[in-house]
């Protein structure tokens, strides 16, 4: 006996299962080129934009913590016009400054500039993390949510890679210098850009398989921005979702941000300070691809993020025990279980597409507000590290591992089970 859902999952499939895969392919290269690898390309650029600009290569940190900070102003604005406007038009927009702002970076050679050029770009590209699991409610079904999410995801990581891996090297050579590099990824952001606004158009939730609460339906109704706001923070699933998307990307940031250094100092090669994170990187694809794709196929949410966040911070513990060791081969062991683990990410962001509360309609707005709190602690976790440099690498592991892994994790017990058997029983 076919339950009610599955009856508006295979409907929804029929009626745009070809489509919905150029979407996808759009969504995907947009994550890996736009995000990914023109966000990463930048650490790897540093050294020799010092060497041309005369700028300090410590100065550049500062300058790359502006990304975050254009976040935490861009991310609820951001979210709050997709549900206004549609996402077609807002993250189209935002894809035209990715690309003149991102080819900026590669105009100036002042501080000032090249420090305003990366604010621009960093809010600009924002938008698209804060609206895409809204384009994926729309176009997708049900019980493909949290692996469309996941492989979104992955792209992100493809691109980052990629982008770190040739940008210094191969192509800074081939087009003559950093400057031209910024240019060469704005051109592929145009490309993008031109994908985008060819291929992709807007839907309604009217066949998404979700039904609408009454908040969903005032927000098509032109209500006001804070009171869209306000809708959202009345559901007690929106606060648990923002603590913890806060706490996960807090803790990941402030990882990633410290670890390889730790390594240096501990006495570890550089060449495995900088394998370090490209193993969990390589790792995190892979679990983008298959936790949140078993997600879908069991049927559960909570469960499947908990579990994966706890060993997400056992792992993190383990590492900071192993770092301490010089040559430990147990370091790789860990590496990889935590960007396996971490690939259960995206799970949490099909939830709020998922919940009768928020829904489609009101999506971008909720994750723009998941957003805005993880770009605060990504901000702050770093922070509170800086003041435990001197102290033993334990206690920055349960910084990260603990509160900022498992802390989610367990939060996650609290929301409301969205995954399909729950929907099916609703």
């Amino acid at each position: 006996m076919h339950t009610k859902i599955e009856d508006e999952t295979q409907g929804q499939e029929t009626k745009s299962s070809g489509y919905k895969w150029i979407v996808f392919g759009v969504m995907f290269a947009i994550m890996g080129i736009v995000l990914g690898a023109n966000w990463m390309v930048m650490p790897v650029l540093f050294t020799q934009m010092s060497e041309t600009t005369g700028i300090a290569l410590s100065t550049f940190q500062t300058i790359w913590a502006l990304i975050p900070l254009g976040g935490i102003l861009i991310c609820l604005p951001a979210g709050l016009a997709a549900d206004k406007y549609g996402v077609y038009w807002v993250i189209g927009i935002s894809l035209v400054l990715c690309t003149v702002f991102g080819a900026m970076r590669g105009v100036f050679s002042s501080y000032a500039g090249i420090a305003i050029a990366t604010f621009l770009w960093g809010g600009s590209s924002y938008v698209f993390m804060v609206n895409y699991p809204k384009v994926i409610g729309q176009w997708f079904p049900p019980n493909q949510l949290a692996a469309i999410n996941g492989l979104v995801m992955a792209a992100y990581s493809i691109g980052a890679a990629v982008g770190m891996s040739i940008s210094g090297t191969m192509i800074s050579a081939a087009v003559g210098g950093w400057q031209n590099t910024y240019h060469f990824w704005a051109a592929l952001t145009g490309l993008c850009t031109i994908l985008w606004f060819v291929l992709v158009k807007e839907k309604r939730d009217e066949a998404s398989g979700m039904k609408k609460s009454q908040e969903a339906i005032a927000a098509e109704a032109n209500i006001g921005s804070m009171r869209m706001v306000g809708n959202i923070l009345k559901i007690r699933d929106s606060w648990y979702l923002i603590a913890i998307f806060s706490l996960l990307m807090g803790g990941w940031i402030g990882l990633t941000g410290l670890f390889p250094s730790m390594m240096e100092q501990l006495g570890w090669s550089r060449a495995d300070a900088n394998n370090s994170m490209a193993v969990s990187t390589v790792a995190m694809i892979v679990g983008c691809a298959i936790l949140p794709m078993l997600s879908d196929w069991i049927g559960k949410r909570r469960w499947i993020f908990t579990v994966s966040m706890i060993l997400c911070g056992l792992a993190t513990v383990m590492m900071f025990l192993a770092v301490k060791t010089p040559g430990n081969s147990m370091l790789w062991v860990f590496l990889t279980v935590l960007g396996f683990m971490a690939g259960a990410m995206p799970i949490i962001l099909a939830i709020p597409v998922e919940l009768k509360a928020i829904g489609i309609a009101l999506a971008g707005t909720a994750v723009g507000l998941m957003n805005m709190g993880s770009n605060i602690t990504g901000f702050l976790f770093p922070l509170a590290e800086m003041s435990m440099l001197n102290m033993e690498p334990i206690w920055s592991g349960l910084l990260f591992g603990g509160v900022g892994f498992v802390l989610a994790g367990l939060l996650a017990l609290m929301l409301t089970e969205t995954g399909m058997k729950a929907r099916a029983k609703s």
